[in-house]
C-alpha cells in the first residue's frame, strides 16, 4: 500500500554489492510499485518519484483550488447533527472501522470488531499515528498521538471522536444563536417599533424565556425572579431586560 515491495534476497545482495562499489553518499535499496505511488497512501517523498500524469496534476489542482466549494458536500459534523445520537455514534463507529481496515490493509472493515482491541489487532505506534492521521483528515479534529492508546478499542475511540465532534460544533451554534437573537432585537427596535407583528414576536421570546429557565418549566411556572402575571404585564423594555440578562446579551 505505501508504494514499497518486498525485495528478493538475492536481488538486496546485488544491489547491497552495488551499493559497496557506488562512490554516492546515500544509496536506498528499494523495490517500488510506482502504480501504488499515484495511488496517495504512500509518504510524499515517495510520491515524488512517481509524479501523477499532466492530465491528473490538472485535476489534483483544480480540486485543491476548489476545496472550499460546496461540491464537496456537507461535512461529518453538518452530517451527525441531522442523525439521532445513536445513528450519529454509529456513523462514526463505521467510519473508524473503515480507516483501520484501511490502516491494516484489510480488504473490509468487516474484519474490525467494535469491541477487540487496537492491540489485538495488530496496531503498533506506526499504525496508530497513521490512524490518528488518516481520521484527522475525514473529521477536521485534532486528535492527538495517543488516541489509540487511550481509547484501545473501535468503539471507546468512535465515543471519543463522536463526542469531540459535537463539542466541537457547539460554540458555532451557540454564535449562530445569538447572532439570531441580535437581528432580531435589531428588527423589533428598528421596523416593527410600532407592529401588532411586534407583539406576537414577543409573546414567542416570553415562550423561549420559560423554556430557556430550564427544568421542564411550562407557561404555567415562574422564572426566577417573576411570576406569568408579572410576564402579561411587563413593559417592553423589561421583556428586554429579561432577554438580556438570560442570554447574556445585555
Amino acid at each position: 500500500r505505501s508504494g514499497v515491495l518486498p525485495l528478493p534476497t538475492g536481488e538486496g545482495l546485488r544491489l547491497f554489492d552495488a551499493a559497496l562499489a557506488s562512490d554516492a553518499a546515500v544509496l536506498a535499496p528499494v523495490r517500488l510499485d510506482t502504480g501504488a505511488l499515484r495511488g496517495g497512501e504512500a509518504p510524499p517523498v515517495l510520491r515524488a518519484l512517481a509524479p501523477a500524469p499532466a492530465g491528473r496534476r490538472a485535476v489534483q489542482a483544480a480540486t485543491s483550488a476548489g476545496s472550499s466549494a460546496s461540491a464537496h458536500g456537507p461535512s461529518l459534523a453538518e452530517r451527525l447533527a441531522e442523525l439521532s445520537e445513536g445513528e450519529g455514534e454509529k456513523t462514526v463507529l463505521d467510519l473508524v472501522r473503515a480507516e483501520v481496515a484501511a490502516v491494516l490493509g484489510h480488504a473490509s472493515d468487516r474484519t474490525v470488531r467494535p469491541e477487540h482491541a487496537f492491540q489485538d489487532l495488530g496496531f503498533d505506534s506506526l499504525t496508530a499515528v497513521e490512524l490518528r492521521n488518516r481520521l484527522n483528515r475525514t473529521t477536521g479534529l485534532r486528535l492527538p498521538a495517543t488516541l489509540v492508546f487511550d481509547h484501545p478499542t473501535p468503539v471507546l475511540l468512535a465515543r471519543h471522536v463522536f463526542t469531540e465532534i459535537a463539542g466541537a460544533a457547539e460554540p458555532a451554534l451557540v454564535d449562530s444563536l445569538l447572532a439570531d437573537l441580535d437581528n432580531v432585537e435589531q428588527e423589533l427596535v428598528t421596523k416593527l417599533a410600532a407592529s401588532e407583528a411586534r407583539d406576537r414576536i414577543l409573546v414567542k421570546l416570553q415562550e423561549v424565556l420559560l423554556i430557556a429557565g430550564g427544568s421542564g418549566k411550562t407557561s404555567d411556572q415562574e422564572i426566577p425572579g417573576t411570576s406569568g402575571s408579572d410576564l402579561e404585564s411587563a413593559t417592553d423594555d423589561e421583556v428586554f431586560d429579561l432577554l438580556g440578562k438570560e442570554f447574556g446579551i445585555s
